[in-house]
This record gives C-alpha cells, structure tokens and sequence, in this order.
C-alpha cells in the first residue's frame, strides 16, 4: 500500500510542476511588445484539423483485410497471396509482399509489386460464392504476371526482419 501511496503522490507532484510550466510558456505568434507600442491581435490562422472520422466509407478498404487476399493473373489462376503492405512515410501504399510459389507457406518466397500494378476488385471471381463482406473488402487482387514471373522475381527483403519487432 505504500508503494501505491508514494507512487500516487509522485505523479500528482509531477503533473503541479508540469502545470506550473506550461503556464508559463508564452503563446506562440505573439511579438513582444516594447515601450510606447501597443499590442495587436495577432492574426487568426485557419485550423488545418478536422473532426475525427466515425465509420469507414463505402469507398475504402480497412488494410488488415488486405492480408491474406488471394493473387489472380489475367488467366484466373490463383499464383500467390499477399502477406504484407509497405507504406512510405508520407502513408501512401508503395508496395504489395505476394508471397508466390511453395506448398502450406513450404518453399513460399515473397516478391514485391509497386501498389499501381496491382488490381483490387470487391467483385467474387466466376464461379465463387458471392463474397458476404462485398464492400467491406477486396475479394481478390489481380497482376498482369503469370506465376512462373511472379517467381522468377528477386525475393522481396525487409529492411529488418519482419518476425521481430
């Protein structure tokens, strides 16, 4: 009990002295003012902030769906599954990992593709079963490679390795 007593009154003093602090910082965009001057407003500057969004739109896809999602080429066979998304620091979508060739992830080697080579449809593949989540996510993903291409590509390498974190 006292352990939760001291450390209760540590953080309470933490929060006075960084109260005390903050108060103390001047507001930003004001200039001082100097003998016989007299202050003006400072000017308004537009809030870049919106609210916070609520509920996902009807035109995006949630990325965690993404993972797993069967690879198609332009003959309708299955060469892969994607395994991983890399984003650049700006959040924008650079790479799709399709893990290709292998058997149960056996043998299975990742290959990247760049986002615009990859085609997304929401729209169940000729003769499956219609997707319950249409909307929601892709039912597929579609590249203009066969799997033989897919994996004769260099293996795709983290920059450090994806198990650790």
């Amino acid at each position: 009990m006292k352990v939760i007593t001291s450390l209760a009154t540590t953080v309470a003093a933490a929060a006075l002295l960084t109260a005390g602090a903050v108060a103390q910082t001047p507001p930003k965009n004001t200039k001082p003012v100097m003998p016989n001057q007299t202050q003006t407003a400072p000017s308004t500057v537009p809030s870049t902030t919106t609210a916070a969004t609520t509920q996902q739109q009807s035109n995006q896809w949630r990325g965690s769906q993404l993972i797993g999602l069967d690879v198609y080429n332009n003959s309708d066979e299955n060469i892969g599954d994607i395994n991983d998304v890399i984003l650049g620091k700006d959040g924008k979508i650079e790479l799709i990992v399709v893990g290709v060739g292998g058997w149960l992830g056996m043998g299975q080697h990742d290959v990247a593709l760049p986002w615009d080579q990859v085609r997304f449809s929401d729209q169940p593949r000729k003769g499956d079963a219609k997707n319950a989540e249409a909307g929601e996510k892709p039912d597929h993903a579609t590249v203009n490679m066969t799997k033989e291409q897919l994996k004769n590509l260099p293996a795709f390498k983290y920059a450090v390795d994806k198990n650790r974190t």
